[in-house]
């Protein structure tokens, strides 16, 4: 059942006609619809070819990732009926895949709009117009569908002189039928040079166009005109409305090549059937789950589900992966590869899939040597800075642990990956990098092999024994200029313990021994310096020079080594040390650390989850607690009056103590919808997943084979995705259910070891 969170003030949750979750947008106080982009509540919807942000407004944005990010439109009005907008008194509803817009337009005629990007990778919107008179009377109107075209590429390499040098302008074409008007990319260095001077929006030299389509209800038309002028694609016809009658018509906007569209320009398939055909693929990957003493959760995790699902994209350079968006998604177009795999992480209870194909893009994005940049621009572009230490190879490892244990797909090992550059980044970038080589292309093994020894080789241990992390922006500094090489980290050292005994596991399962044992010798070596560490009960979160930088208790650096299983206290006790001081009078979730420093406090969601999954182990009740903290619902009743954590959740909040609490950290762009997070953040909906799937037990085992323990939960639960189906009795001593897995493989359920087939098997 989806509960109605009565404390918003922006709307209520509801379930659509075809039986999903969906935000119906209707505001109980004024907020300012004119203003400041990041005062006008946006929603992210689309598909992995392309997708587009909706405002509450009755605007929308429209992207593509294929070459990179790019944006098309820019706040593109959708219709007018006789001079007066649909947009006018707007009631908008977001959902699966869609955006829904319900207005009553003058003289008497209600205008529903229903724009949706196909379930899967169809490179093109459709939208579904109905018309129908509420006055009792005949009329006859004229439609003017406009969108304006504004060309903006986002994935902006972060040199200027090499942005000018890459980008090409844009030239329209209009093509003379009754259902195309194409705009297309050139390089025409004169055009280029002109719109540099003029300050027109670029785009890349990768060869593109989008289009516009009419699809049907030519009965309804007695006047049709397609004009393509420079910065619009539009139509314009007459609509005789008979007074009981309901208009239903058809429009189409696509990128790339019109023949994607297939049989539905030409009328020969009907875009009813696709429709349905886009709802049947959300409802098969219906997510959920129930916890005692925690309301909403159904909904929360359906929704997550839909959010984390909607943030997949393709690229033509690495392929297919979830786009964690956020903050650094515009202007610039990036994907933090940190969040990259995190996302991938949760994606695997759900999506096994995308998490393998993510799990192939990250490695894809990393050169001959393994070194995975701080982020990439899309495109093949990769983000310049942060070659200095970090634990990007960590989070590398992580995801391949995870999903080969979830899915027992230990095939994947063999599966050849490129390294970046790949040739078909060379043949989209000539000039930036015609005088490189293609990378070596190697097996995820041997590329997983070369990640180890990358952590031992260039990124290293510092003078304790524990992993430097002297780039890593989650680390902060308490000084400038401090040497990167004595800086060490403990989160990551910690994680590394977790991760390496698991990877060897696997290792050893593909036969290559000699990549398991450089696993284990690493993993031996960081045990002892992170006991040496915490050897007074708690973790400094850094050390320098081998001298520990105090700062109070921080939550990773105490959380990573409880689930590495170093606590040399029982770690009930270290628990409620953060139960009191983290987490007291904090309604979002746990602090990243004390309130009381100067290094910018926040409350993360990764990090919260990663306290879920500590505390399922030790203590349930914090582990439902803290679960129910990090809910959307728990923003809308601690900050009513803000739309940002209504329907959407964004990577971090600021702390309880901020002027700006529960808002996105303050370096935020509050002037783009993009980089304010909520709409386009993929982060929040993945570490709620993972929180949720970490309660009910499921996790990789020290051998690397998965353990599913659900009582942990304690209480009646249930749990339910397109990979694990799990109820547990009241008393949590008892559970049933079943798991698919993709490859044959073994697993340990409860305190049993047994071998599953490929396909769902019975728990």
């Amino acid at each position: 059942m989806v509960h109605v969170n009565e404390s918003t003030a922006f709307g209520r949750w509801t379930r659509d006609e075809w039986g999903l979750p969906a935000f119906r947008f209707e505001p109980h106080a004024p907020y300012d619809r004119q203003g400041r982009t990041s005062r006008i509540p946006w929603y992210r919807a689309g598909n992995d070819a392309l997708w587009f942000q909706a405002s509450a407004a009755g605007w929308i944005r429209l992207y593509e990732t294929s070459r990179g990010r790019r944006a098309w439109h820019d706040q593109a009005a959708w219709a007018e009926i006789d001079g007066v907008a649909t947009t006018a008194g707007v009631v908008p509803t977001f959902g699966a895949g869609y955006a829904r817009f319900q207005t009553n337009v003058e003289p008497g005629l209600l205008v529903d709009r229903l724009l949706f990007a196909p379930y899967g990778d169809t490179p093109f919107l459709l939208c579904r117009i109905e018309v129908r008179p509420t006055d009792g009377r005949d009329h006859s109107v004229r439609w003017h569908e406009r969108w304006p075209l504004r060309p903006l590429w986002l994935s902006a390499p972060s040199d200027d002189a090499d942005r000018r040098a890459a980008l090409a302008a844009m030239r329209y074409r209009r093509v003379s039928d009754d259902h195309l008007t194409l705009v297309e990319e050139t390089r025409d260095e004169a055009a280029l040079r002109y719109a540099i001077r003029a300050g027109v929006p670029l785009v890349p030299p990768s060869g593109g166009r989008v289009w516009l389509a009419w699809l049907g209800g030519r009965e309804a038309m007695t006047e049709f005109a397609w004009t393509a002028g420079d910065r619009a694609l539009s139509t314009v016809f007459t609509l005789e409305l008979g007074a009981e009658s309901t208009w239903c018509g058809w429009q189409m906007c696509g990128v790339g090549d019109p023949a994607a569209a297939g049989d539905l320009l030409t009328g020969r398939h009907d875009p009813g059937q696709i429709l349905e055909e886009h709802f049947g693929g959300w409802r098969a990957t219906h997510t959920s789950v129930t916890v005692p003493g925690v309301t909403d959760m159904e909904r929360e995790i359906e929704w997550a589900g839909v959010s984390l699902r909607q943030a997949v994209v393709r690229d033509d350079t690495v392929g297919t992966f979830v786009d964690p968006g956020g903050r650094h998604a515009a202007p610039v177009g990036m994907a933090v590869a940190r969040d990259v795999a995190l996302c991938g992480v949760a994606a695997t209870y759900v999506f096994p899939e995308i998490a393998r194909s993510t799990l192939l893009s990250l490695l894809q994005m990393g050169d001959a040597d393994a070194d995975i940049t701080w982020a990439t621009f899309g495109a093949g572009i990769r983000h310049d800075m942060l070659h200095s230490p970090a634990d990007f190879d960590l989070w590398v490892l992580w995801l391949a642990v995870e999903y080969m244990a979830a899915t027992g797909d230990v095939g994947v090992l063999d599966q050849p990956v490129a390294s970046w550059p790949q040739q078909a980044v060379l043949d989209l970038w000539p000039d930036r990098f015609g005088h490189r080589k293609a990378g070596p292309e190697r097996t995820v093994r041997d590329q997983l092999a070369v990640h180890v020894r990358h952590v031992v080789d260039f990124v290293g241990l510092g003078p304790t024994g524990l992993v430097r992390a002297g780039a890593d922006p989650q680390v902060p500094f308490v000084a400038p200029g401090v040497d990167p090489g004595s800086v060490e980290s403990v989160p990551a050292t910690a994680q590394a313990r977790w991760i390496l005994p698991r990877l060897a596991a696997w290792f050893d399962r593909a036969g290559d021994h000699g990549a398991a044992k450089e696993a284990r010798e690493l993993s031996d070596i960081l045990g002892p310096a992170l006991a040496r560490a915490g050897a007074s009960g708690r973790w400094p979160e850094i050390l320098i020079g081998g001298a520990p930088v105090q700062r109070g208790t921080t939550l990773a650096a105490q959380v990573w080594p409880v689930l590495a299983g170093l606590a040399p206290e029982p770690a009930e006790a270290l628990l409620d040390v953060i139960a009191g001081t983290l987490r007291a009078d904090s309604p979002l979730g746990t602090r990243s650390g004390p309130a009381d420093t100067s290094v910018q406090v926040s409350v993360r969601p990764d990090l919260s989850s990663l306290l879920v999954w500590a505390a399922a182990r030790h203590a349930p009740a914090l582990a439902r607690d803290e679960l129910g903290r990090m809910r959307l619902a728990a923003h809308a009743e601690s900050y009513p009056d803000q739309w940002i954590g209504v329907f959407s959740g964004a990577g971090a909040w600021e702390a309880p103590e901020s002027p700006r609490s529960g808002l996105p950290p303050e370096d935020s762009d509050d002037d783009d919808p993009i980089a304010t997070g909520p709409s386009a953040d993929a982060r929040h909906p993945a570490a709620l997943l993972l929180a949720a799937i970490r309660l009910f037990g499921i996790e990789p085992g020290p051998d690397g084979l998965l353990r599913i323990t659900p009582a942990r939960a304690a209480g009646a639960c249930r749990i339910r995705t397109p990979v694990v189906e799990i109820d547990v009795s009241e008393s949590g001593r008892r559970f049933d259910g079943r798991y698919r897995f993709t490859a044959d493989g073994d697993a340990v359920v409860g305190e049993s070891a047994r071998r599953f087939a490929a396909g769902w098997n019975t728990l």
